[in-house]
């Protein structure tokens, strides 16, 4: 009897043009609505942040779908659940997302001090993330658990996967990951054209790519090194809470010194403490198949 070849056998052109291809799905799937390509379109509107959360599932289970039917030796190697990001048994992923959670927290040890004197981090309800009622738990939902969740999924489980399991080395695998990420919120530039100039809405969409950037290889160092889908999700959500460093505190002159020089030990700390811990985490442990 003869064997068929596998439907879908990965090569290196086959894995970057799948990964492109998620991307860009991930992106499109934002302005199916003829009005989300207008300048009037309120994208906080509960009906279509809904609509955008049909989308980015959508979206995900195509990648998904597409991840588990590729074929290569790479592949043969990892378990469905591996492939998923949820490989390691319980614990593993506990201790996975225990450690990227504290790690996180670390970094923005002086992001969480500031935040915390100005009383500007925002209140969560566990309820609203998951059966959001109100235009702000669609918002919160959108930014601590779908948003997340979804990227993580197409540009971290599916793309790291497909590239690695192709033969695509480490280096190239992140830094196409990471690419992707940044192109896939460079569509921004649109929505900020209609209140600001070309040239100020092109100089927030780059300082946003530096962001994006940095963040990308924050998160694709945690899923690589761990394997762990709700480490790097949870890394993400956190991250999304507590939001980028504003050092506003330097030259607020309401706020006393004492409270600026424990602001600032606290960045130091974070910062250093992150450095020191992070390299430490050790692949075996998680059987992250990155490095089987």
């Amino acid at each position: 009897m003869e064997v068929q070849a596998p439907a879908f056998v990965l090569t290196p052109g086959r894995a970057y043009l799948t990964s492109a291809v998620g991307a860009a799905g991930f992106i499109c799937m934002m302005y199916l609505k003829k009005e989300s390509r207008t300048s009037r379109y309120d994208r906080d509107a509960i009906e279509n942040i809904r609509s955008r959360f049909f989308g980015a599932a959508a979206n995900c289970a195509g990648c998904l779908a597409s991840l588990l039917l590729a074929q290569s030796p790479l592949a043969a190697e990892a378990s469905t659940l591996q492939k998923l990001g949820l490989g390691g048994g319980l614990y593993g992923q506990a201790v996975a997302t225990a450690s990227c959670a504290s790690l996180t927290l670390l970094l923005f040890a002086g992001v969480l001090r500031e935040s915390v004197h100005e009383k500007s981090l925002p209140t969560v309800s566990v309820r609203g993330l998951l059966l959001p009622a109100t235009s702000a738990e669609y918002q919160q939902a959108r930014a601590y658990l779908v948003g997340p969740l979804s990227e993580e999924i197409v540009f971290r489980v599916c793309t790291h996967f497909w590239l690695h399991a192709a033969g695509v080395p480490l280096g190239r695998n992140v830094a196409f990951s990471v690419a992707s990420f940044v192109l896939a919120h460079v569509h921004h530039l649109y929505r900020y054209l209609a209140s600001k100039s070309f040239a100020r809405a092109l100089l927030v969409v780059l300082a946003n790519c530096v962001v994006h950037s940095t963040f990308s290889l924050y998160s694709s160092y945690f899923y690589i090194v761990t394997g762990s889908l709700p480490a790097a999700l949870v890394a993400h959500s956190l991250c999304n809470w507590m939001g980028p460093p504003s050092l506003g505190y330097l030259q607020d002159g309401s706020i006393p010194n004492s409270v600026k020089w424990q602001i600032t030990a606290a960045y130091v700390v974070g910062i250093t403490g992150f450095l020191y811990f992070a390299p430490r985490l050790d692949p075996s442990f998680f059987g992250s198949y990155f490095y089987a």
